[in-house]
């Protein structure tokens, strides 16, 4: 039997959340509680503080900052983003505030469903389309950004510290970046799971980053020849 993963919905429109509610009907996935906004959202036990949750953008342009409070208040649980329309500054800041996964909402519903079961695997999620608009950006975005860890002056000294990745790390990154799971990445090179968790450890090291979304964005803000090869 599959475990019931407590499911918490917040969409301002009170139609498509209801629509989302009947998608995860039947599925892990269990609504514990859904809201228009932070503000008016409530649980009605302790114990079902949401392990996952699902935020739509309100128009606003406060995705952010819901993003960052809502990760304040919830440091277990994983964030997916639900945006209306591809946004690479939106996607970005998105991230940097504590968002695991970000989904376009023209998704099917049996996509949706699958996209949330990887990212409770431990994935990062995100769209071909925003892989595809990296690859093609202007040179801006092509270089990388630091990532607030514990303060800008450490981050910018880790990031500019970072060891050059090995071929098989920077095959293994690209993976992170798909959202692939640390099975997966070992079925793909037929290695051992328990490598692939030392590649990962030593990738997060190397470019001083603490977990495996941030490892992405960290890529996602890279040019392929920004990440560094070891000489052989």
């Amino acid at each position: 039997m599959r475990r019931l993963v407590a499911t918490a919905l917040l969409e301002p429109c009170a139609l498509f959340r209801e629509g989302l509610a009947r998608i995860l009907a039947g599925t892990s996935f269990r609504v514990a509680a859904s809201a228009s906004s932070i503000e008016t959202l409530q649980f009605s036990a302790p114990e079902n503080r949401p392990a996952l949750i699902i935020i739509g953008e309100d128009g606003a342009g406060t995705l952010r900052t819901q993003v960052a409070h809502l990760r304040n208040e919830f440091p277990s649980a994983h964030i997916a983003v639900l945006a209306d329309d591809l946004d690479l500054e939106n996607f970005k800041a998105v991230f940097r505030a504590g968002a695991n996964a970000y989904l376009l909402k023209a998704l099917t519903a049996d996509a949706l469903v699958k996209s949330l079961d990887l990212l409770m695997m431990g994935g990062v999620v995100i769209p071909d389309a925003v892989l595809s608009a990296l690859c093609g950006a202007e040179p801006e975005f092509s270089q990388p950004q630091p990532i607030e860890l514990t303060g800008p002056s450490e981050t910018t000294r880790k990031l500019e510290a970072a060891r050059p990745l090995s071929g098989r790390e920077t095959d293994i990154l690209q993976c992170i970046v798909r959202g692939d799971s640390n099975k997966h990445i070992a079925r793909r090179y037929d290695i051992a799971e328990a490598t692939v968790k030392v590649h990962v450890k030593a990738i997060l090291r190397k470019i001083g980053v603490r977990n495996r979304t941030q490892a992405a964005i960290w890529a996602l803000s890279c040019s392929a020849s920004e990440i560094r090869l070891e000489a052989k």
